[in-house]
């Protein structure tokens, strides 16, 4: 029952941490290529910050 019960969380952070790193990404402006500039720039973006960790 607990390996449910941990499954059922893992799945759960994995999908809201996908969800903020969308969100984050938003932010970044549309058609750049992915560079160092880009990376810095969502770094900046707590969001997406969070859907990392």
């Amino acid at each position: 029952m607990l390996t449910v019960l941990l499954a059922v969380l893992a799945a759960f952070a994995n999908a809201a941490g996908s969800v903020l790193q969308r969100a984050g990404a938003r932010k970044q402006p549309q058609g750049g290529d992915l560079d160092v500039a880009a990376l810095q720039g969502l770094v900046t973006i707590p969001v997406w910050v969070a859907g990392v960790l």
